[in-house]
């Protein structure tokens, strides 16, 4: 089959389009979501002094709302449940804090999250730290709703026969108080003013080799990364001082065009 087809270009094109972000990724808007607060400080600064790049390929993200689409379509009639809820903060610094949830068991008093997960994220998200990946985004969805829900994420193991029977799971996290996550906000956005006035730079992501690498690019960057195209971490890893006029120069058009012919099989946690 000739992926460059007519019929598939559309095909791609209907599926980006409805996918398209419900939130805000404007350049220059004070709005922090909940998934950023695990987020490094350089991508939450690109974030804000970059244009969005309009998506031209299906990715990860895109895998995480198909999926959430048939989430909203099974329980949308359902008056026990509220699907896709977004609730705002105002913090007195002058930024906004936006989250939305998956799905709301309004009898229960539960927030939960949907994960399609590999093995091994599967088995990360078990550990249920408190101070961690999805339990930091949980904790965050419960200040900008109410302490008196509890969350859960709902887990689809995606592992393959390694899997075996444990490819659905249910795990009500441990939180940290809605104090601490506030305070969480208030810092991480407080930081990324202090570059903002000034003409440096955040360091590079932590961990940035841990997924290995491809090309000698940083895997992590290219699967889980949407600003990569402009970050100097990701055009000379761990070389030299960044500066923003070096971002201000930066153009994916420069780059070595990639290999056409390659053949890459990420693995997507969402």
């Amino acid at each position: 089959m000739n992926k460059n087809s007519t019929w598939s270009q559309d095909l791609d094109e209907a599926i980006l389009k409805g996918c398209q972000y419900s939130g805000s990724r404007a350049k220059g808007i004070k709005t922090f979501s909940a998934s950023q607060l695990n987020a490094s400080p350089l991508q939450n600064y690109l974030k804000m002094i970059t244009e969005p790049k309009s998506k031209d390929s299906i990715g990860a993200s895109e895998l995480g709302t198909i999926f959430q689409l048939g989430i909203d379509e099974i329980f949308k009639d359902n008056p026990r449940y509220i699907v896709a809820r977004r609730k705002e903060l105002k913090l007195e610094n002058g930024w906004t804090i936006s989250g939305e949830t998956d799905l709301i068991d309004l009898q229960e008093k539960v927030i939960i999250d949907f994960k399609v997960l590999s093995l091994g994220g599967f088995k990360n998200a078990n550990k249920n730290l408190m101070y961690e990946g999805y339990n930091v985004n949980m904790a965050a969805y419960r200040l900008l709703n109410g302490e008196e829900y509890s969350t859960a994420l709902s887990m689809f193991n995606k592992g393959g026969s390694a899997a075996k029977n444990n490819v659905y799971q249910h795990l009500e996290l441990d939180l940290m108080s809605n104090e601490e996550v506030l305070q969480k906000f208030i810092d991480a956005t407080n930081t990324i003013d202090e570059y903002l006035n000034s003409d440096k730079v955040p360091p590079e992501c932590d961990n940035i080799w841990q997924y290995g690498k491809s090309n000698g690019k940083p895997s992590k960057c290219l699967l889980y990364c949407d600003y990569r195209d402009v970050c100097p971490a990701f055009s000379m890893p761990s070389q030299g001082t960044m500066d923003r006029n070096f971002i201000n120069d930066l153009e994916p058009k420069k780059r070595k065009p990639k290999n056409p012919y390659a053949v890459e099989t990420p693995v997507y946690d969402f």
